[in-house]
């Protein structure tokens, strides 16, 4: 358990969230995706805004300065099947292969707070080609993997 409350693959959503700039977006989700024998955090922005020269289609595009992961919403489950329609993204979300790291204990106070969400959890076939497609990215480096239990 991170933070008392969250999981690795779990989707929070952080109002307002504030990036490593220093400027704030209203709201953003993020993805826990590991965390260090220190309690540090590694987690990755999510978006839904349609950028230049990225694929709608679902897919890893490991690029230099632009990587990102593409998830589709999951297919709208009918009549007697909707009790178990699957929790997910409502639209077509991007996932920004740039890594993030927070001590733990700050998101525990997002959390508490009510500054930080958790919404679901990815699919495991979800959050595992994220993991193989953030292996392949140039922002990848070995301390990365450390946080994904993969070194």
């Amino acid at each position: 358990m991170i933070a008392g409350c969250l999981e690795i693959g779990d989707v929070a959503l952080c109002q307002p969230y504030e990036h490593g700039d220093g400027s704030t977006s209203d709201a953003k989700f993020i993805v826990i995706s590991g965390i260090s024998a220190e309690r540090h955090v590694l987690y990755f922005v999510c978006t839904s805004q349609e950028k230049h020269g990225k694929t709608k289609s679902p897919a890893c595009q490991a690029n230099h300065f632009n990587s990102s992961y593409v998830i589709e919403p999951p297919p709208k489950k009918k009549g007697k099947f909707k009790a178990k329609q699957r929790d997910g993204f409502s639209k077509l979300t991007w996932v920004d292969l740039v890594p993030e790291i927070e001590l733990e204990e700050a998101l525990r106070e997002r959390f508490q707070s009510g500054r930080m969400q958790r919404r679901f959890a990815l699919a495991d076939h979800e959050f595992q080609g994220l993991v193989a497609c953030f292996r392949v990215c140039p922002d990848c480096a070995p301390i990365h993997l450390s946080y994904l239990g993969l070194a």
